[in-house]
């Protein structure tokens, strides 16, 4: 559906912030069991179609819950000019980080015992391109980034 020319966008100024907030109750278990603290702060509002936005938050969301490492944490932080959604992990990802964001690429790293087809990142993307922002990944040995602008 997002390939299609016809897609019909219905933008209405939304706080991304607020949705991912709105999102965490979901994944309160998950968060629980693996000891991950999550902070929350700031905000980041844009003209966006909300429907299609939540889905690319829950899938950066989801992702981070999953990669998080034990004990680990996850931060999402908005500003004027950008979001950033990071957790930590114990293993560096061995993959390009611009690679991530193509259909069926999963970093080899992150392959043991994680269930996935590779999709998420590229369905975001695809989300951040119809609403016209852009989306950046950044990793260092101990933690995975992204950034909406």
């Amino acid at each position: 559906k997002l390939e299609s020319p016809d897609i019909e966008l219905k933008k209405e100024k939304c706080d991304l912030v607020e949705i991912l907030n709105s999102l965490t109750d979901k994944y309160s278990p998950a968060l629980s069991d693996k000891n991950i603290t999550l902070s929350v702060t700031g905000s980041f509002i844009k003209n966006v179609d909300k429907k299609l936005i939540t889905q690319a938050l829950e899938n950066i969301l989801t992702n981070a819950v999953k990669y998080c490492n034990e004990n680990g944490t996850i931060t999402i932080n908005g500003t004027n000019k950008h979001l950033s959604i990071a957790n930590s992990i114990d293993k560096p990802i061995t993959s390009k980080p611009d690679k991530l964001w193509e259909p069926f690429v999963k970093d080899d790293s992150s392959r043991t015992n994680k269930n996935g087809s590779g999709l998420g990142l590229s369905i975001v993307k695809n989300i951040l391109d119809y609403n016209k922002m852009k989306g950046r990944i950044t990793t260092t040995e101990t933690s995975f980034e992204i950034t909406i602008q």
